[in-house]
C-alpha cells in the first residue's frame, strides 16, 4: 500500500501537469479571431452605398475589385480611392486623345488643356488621400477629395459652351469621389461603423 505522502505527491504531479496545458489553451482561445459584429465586404459596401445618390455606381465600382468582398472599412476606402484615381487617369487619357484632334478650335483646345491639368491635379490629390488614409486622417482625406472634386468643376468651367465633351465623365468622377467621402465619413470617430456599434 502506498503511503499517504506518496499518494499526495503523485496526485500533485498529475494536477500540476495539466496546468500548463490549461494556460496554453486559454492563450490559444484568447488569440483566436473573434466573430465581429462590424460588417465587412459586400455587406459593408451595400450598407454604405445605400447613402449614395448613385447607389448602383457605388456598389458596382467597389465590387469591380475582387478584394472588396473581404475588406473592412479602411480597405474599402482604399479601393474607392483607387477606383476614383483610375477614373481620373482614364479621363486624362481621353482628354489627350481629344487634344490630338487638330480640327478643334483654339478656345476648346485651351479648355481641354486646362482639364488635363485639372485631372493631373485630381490624381495627385487622390494619391495624397492614400497617405491621409494610412495616417487615419479623415480630415486629410476630406480635404484631398474636396480638391479632387473641385478639379472636375474647374474642368467644366474651362469648357464653357463645350461641356458635353466631358460632362458624363466629370459626373462619374464626382460620383466616385463622393463614394470615397461616404466611406471616409463612416470611418470618422462619430460614426457607428467606426465604433463597431
Amino acid at each position: 500500500m502506498m503511503k499517504p505522502i506518496t499518494i499526495f505527491s503523485f496526485l500533485s504531479v498529475i494536477c500540476l501537469s495539466f496546468v500548463p496545458h490549461q494556460i496554453g489553451a486559454t492563450r490559444i482561445i484568447a488569440l483566436a479571431p473573434q466573430a465581429s459584429s462590424t460588417p465587412i465586404g459586400i455587406d459593408l459596401i451595400q450598407k454604405i452605398c445605400q447613402q449614395s445618390p448613385a447607389k448602383d455606381v457605388c456598389i458596382s465600382s467597389l465590387k469591380s475589385d475582387p478584394n472588396s468582398l473581404k475588406e473592412d472599412l479602411k480597405g474599402l476606402t482604399m479601393i474607392a480611392i483607387r477606383v476614383a484615381s483610375r477614373n481620373a487617369t482614364d479621363i486624362s487619357g481621353h482628354v489627350k486623345v481629344l487634344l490630338d484632334d487638330d480640327s478643334m478650335e483654339p478656345a476648346v483646345q485651351q479648355g481641354l488643356n486646362d482639364c488635363m491639368e485639372s485631372y493631373l491635379d485630381a490624381t495627385q490629390q487622390l494619391d495624397d488621400s492614400v497617405v491621409a488614409l494610412l495616417e487615419n486622417s479623415t480630415k486629410g482625406i476630406r480635404a484631398r477629395l474636396d480638391a479632387a472634386i473641385a478639379a472636375a468643376d474647374t474642368c467644366d468651367d474651362s469648357l464653357k459652351g463645350n461641356e458635353k465633351l466631358l460632362r458624363q465623365k466629370n459626373l462619374v468622377f464626382r460620383q466616385l469621389c463622393s463614394n470615397v467621402l461616404l466611406f471616409n465619413k463612416a470611418m470618422s470617430p462619430q460614426s457607428a461603423l467606426s465604433t463597431g456599434a
